[in-house]
């Protein structure tokens, strides 16, 4: 029979058997998981509401964190006293530590809770109007005269209205079209708010052909990052941090603005290049150096066989620049239009006239030798090139010259940058002209 301690023993056991039974039974009531880990923080004891739901003898002796993740976000401290702390979306954690009689940590019991979080008062109007900001974010994109700066623009108001303390606009430029995989090292923020917030230590998905959209939580956060790749390369991007889960209709509320940006921006970079690979400049109507080249080409064959000099001019109308990035923009079509009058004026009609830059024109005159062309630089400098606006502007003309001797086999990107050095030596030593010292 069993003495009357070994009862006392059996008896405290039930009890702590009960009590113990107890704690899972009340415990259970307001958590969907209920664990205990060793000082490790590998798991000792698991018990789900439904016990389909969790492999737990395949998880005993795993970190705890493989609970919620793969163990790359957060790692689990027994040691650390947390009380419905964010650990995933939706997915929130609890943990009491148990110490021996010396304070050293034994393990933890710990507890999930698998749950919506409820929108704060300060975001929920916003959520629940999430039609409104997409169309103030839109009317900022479209508002600014550069896609680039409309991107900055609609983030910033996106950013607003949903509440994040922390957002960046990205952008992957000069990346190959046949380069599939864009690494991390390709996004380079193009405006940022709320800090130093992008060490997040989590790597941006790949900008696909279609906008993508992603979120995860670090710590306390929750970071929402949604991409598209442009068509002539690269890829735009958005990233966004705050405290709160992100709903499902904000991650596509972010996935439309980033593809409306993408848009704008593969719309611009297409007019660039038809500006660029135009021959006459849209504004002017002037030809660019690529027309100006070409038409060049058709006369150095008959320049050579008649043995004939000709001389490229570069002409830098000071200030020019100013008056057509005027803010009412009313004068600035009429000053470009004197101008350009001015410089055709200054030539015969069978020279070349060309527009290389805002304040830069080029000419070509055939058969025009160094004392021609010096006359010519003479005149047009004299008086200057003046405006009429509403106040006469009389701005200061600087030349630079060089002659191309028959037979010669330079190219003519090399007569421009002969010239265009005589420029600078024009305006930096205070001279209306220059001649190009290596011009044969």
């Amino acid at each position: 029979m069993p003495s009357p301690d070994d009862s006392d023993h059996v008896a405290l056991l039930e009890a702590l058997i009960d009590s113990r039974e107890r704690w899972r039974q009340l415990s259970r009531t307001a958590f969907d998981v209920l664990f205990e880990t060793d000082e490790r923080g590998r798991l000792t004891m698991l018990v789900p509401i439904d016990r389909h739901d969790i492999a737990s003898e395949q998880l005993l002796g795993q970190p705890a964190d493989r609970l919620w993740s793969s163990g790359e976000q957060t790692s689990f401290d027994p040691r650390m006293v947390r009380k419905r702390f964010p650990v995933a979306a939706g997915i929130y954690l609890s943990v009491l530590p148990r110490f021996n009689q010396e304070g050293e940590c034994q393990g933890a019991y710990a507890g999930l809770l698998y749950a919506d979080p409820a929108p704060s008062a300060a975001t929920a109007p916003i959520r629940e109007n999430l039609p409104s900001a997409l169309q103030r974010a839109l009317a900022a994109l479209r508002d600014e005269t550069t896609p680039v700066n409309g991107a900055v623009a609609a983030s910033e108001s996106l950013c607003r209205d949903l509440g994040v303390d922390g957002g960046a606009v990205m952008l992957a430029q000069d990346v190959p079209g046949d380069v599939e995989t864009m690494t991390d090292n390709m996004w380079q923020p193009l405006r940022q708010w709320g800090g130093t917030f992008m060490d997040t230590d989590k790597p941006l998905d790949n900008a696909t052909n279609h906008p993508t959209c992603r979120a995860w939580r670090l710590d306390d956060k929750a970071f929402l990052w949604a991409s598209a790749r442009l068509r002539f390369g690269g890829g735009v991007g958005l990233l966004l941090r705050r405290t709160e889960d992100w709903s499902a209709a904000e991650k596509e509320t972010a996935t439309l603005l980033v593809g409306m940006m993408a848009g704008q921006l593969e719309l611009d970079a297409l007019h660039r290049r038809a500006i660029f690979d135009a021959p006459f400049d849209p504004a002017s109507h002037l030809l660019t150096w690529h027309g100006f080249q070409q038409e060049i080409a058709r006369r150095l064959p008959r320049l050579d066989r008649e043995y004939m000099s000709a001389t490229m001019i570069v002409i830098c109308i000071q200030g020019l620049s100013d008056l057509l990035s005027d803010q009412n923009g009313l004068h600035a079509g009429d000053a470009l239009n004197q101008v350009v009058s001015l410089v055709r004026n200054a030539v015969r009609p069978t020279d070349i006239v060309g527009r290389l830059n805002t304040e830069c024109f080029l000419l070509w005159l055939d058969g025009g030798d160094r004392f021609a062309a010096a006359e010519r630089a003479e005149r047009m400098t004299t008086h200057g090139a003046p405006i009429l606006l509403d106040t006469t502007h009389h701005l200061p003309v600087r030349i630079g010259l060089v002659t191309r001797e028959p037979q010669s086999t330079d190219l003519l990107d090399d007569y421009l940058e002969r010239a265009t050095l005589a420029l600078r030596e024009a305006q930096g030593g205070d001279r209306k002209w220059v001649f190009s010292h290596e011009a044969p």
